[in-house]
């Protein structure tokens, strides 16, 4: 199963000798024990498996117990553990990111489905912005006011989804960097990359803005970060654009212009979503991803998963690929 080897005539085959252990005599069962263990040196040889028995028994009960319509999801960074060539079994092994994870259920299973974090809410954003471009279309001077109340809907959604794109990115660089790095890395760099504080051991939260810059610097070895709002304009647009709606949205507040004129004025951009800047918004969130990448001389590879939207406006289908 953990090679991703298990086929439906295995499982039967596993379900009827199960079913005969009753039936089975003491000697039937010794000779039975015997030939597994033998089969089981084999096939630890063949797979390369260098993780201890008790490891793997674990995984594999942690899948058999997993919820009706659930799977187990297991990272590479633990993965890398059970095999000497893990690469052997999974596509493109070295290019996925340690906190990738890789699914398993205790059906047949002889592909491999990867889930990465920050790619499925770039997918949640192109779904959302797509959903959005479709009802504003139908937004028009005689339309009905649930069509127009439905885009708005879409709209907020989708801006938020941005920025949670963007700061899943963020947090996997920089827990690949720790993973890769941990035993090297500074007691202050492992804080700031785990978002902890461990003089009072408790969570200490950074700013869209500070990891931006200080992950860029702890990951590159340098003293100040490649990109910063002066020489990236995808960067400035969106730190600018997620203090004004993102924190509207988050942070919604009824205010009037007398009392609060920078809520009052966050409220009516809320009430008056802009769809030029969307589309401005969701292409720097990809061109300033890519960036970010280069800069922490991560390869192109990394991030092969990431579209730009398509001549007719919207994300195509293969983002959902």
């Amino acid at each position: 199963m953990l090679a991703y080897h298990l086929r439906v005539d295995n499982i039967r085959e596993f379900n009827r000798i199960i079913a005969s252990l009753p039936e089975r005599s003491k000697r039937d069962l010794q000779e039975l024990i015997e030939l597994n263990e033998r089969n089981l040196a084999v096939m630890r040889r063949h797979y390369g498996v260098k993780a201890p028995s008790k490891t793997l028994l674990s995984i594999i009960e942690k899948v058999e117990h997993a919820r009706e319509g659930k799977s187990f999801m297991l990272l590479k960074y633990v993965y890398s553990g059970l095999f000497e060539h893990p690469g052997k079994f999974v596509l493109q092994y070295e290019r996925l990111p340690l906190h990738a994870r890789f699914e398993f259920t205790g059906k047949e299973m002889t592909t491999v489905e990867v889930w990465i974090l920050e790619a499925a809410l770039y997918e949640d954003m192109c779904a959302l912005y797509n959903a959005w471009a479709s009802a504003q279309n139908r937004v028009t001077p005689t339309c009905p006011k649930s069509d127009r109340k439905h885009a708005s809907a879409l709209y907020r959604s989708m801006i938020v989804s941005v920025f949670n794109f963007i700061e899943c990115f963020l947090n996997g660089l920089a827990y690949q960097h720790y993973l890769e790095h941990m035993k090297a890395l500074s007691q202050a760099h492992k804080d700031d990359l785990t978002e902890w504080d461990s003089k009072r051991k408790q969570t200490r939260y950074l700013s869209l803005r500070q990891k931006l810059y200080t992950y860029q610097r702890i990951i590159s070895s340098t003293n100040t970060a490649t990109l910063q709002e002066t020489n990236c304009p995808e960067m400035k647009f969106l730190l600018e654009k997620s203090k004004i709606v993102r924190d509207a949205i988050a942070h919604a507040n009824p205010s009037v212009i007398e009392i609060d004129p920078e809520m009052a004025a966050k409220e009516e951009l809320l009430m008056n979503p802009d769809a030029e800047e969307a589309r401005q918004t969701v292409d720097a969130a990809i061109h300033l991803v890519r960036k970010l990448n280069e800069a922490c001389k991560h390869s192109a590879e990394r991030i092969d998963w990431l579209q730009d939207r398509g001549p007719d406006g919207v994300f195509p289908n293969t983002v959902f690929d």
